[in-house]
């Protein structure tokens, strides 16, 4: 589990690197949809490692295509909504 955080911190680190040098303005929800779409993808990935360590495949697979797929929908809209977003004057 070290890693994948370190992944993300990693992406979060790019993220908001790209924001600053595009001198993006960035509305409080939009990082609440942020949040919201990396705690889903936190938990795609904590309940298909539990789910595998009781030897359960099929609900290893299932919980991680749910959250999975939110988290993936909600990162994808929250990333056209911030590229569309005007820059700071």
């Amino acid at each position: 589990m070290y890693f994948i955080g370190l992944a993300v911190g990693a992406v979060f680190a790019l993220a908001i690197y790209w924001l600053i040098r595009q001198n993006k303005q960035i509305t409080w929800w939009q990082w609440l949809i942020a949040l919201l779409a990396t705690l889903s993808l936190f938990a795609a990935v904590q309940h298909f490692y539990g789910s595998l360590a009781e030897n359960d495949i099929k609900a290893a697979w299932v919980g991680m295509g749910i959250f999975g797929i939110i988290g993936i929908i909600l990162g994808v809209v929250d990333w056209r909504l911030i590229a569309g977003n005007k820059e700071k004057a």
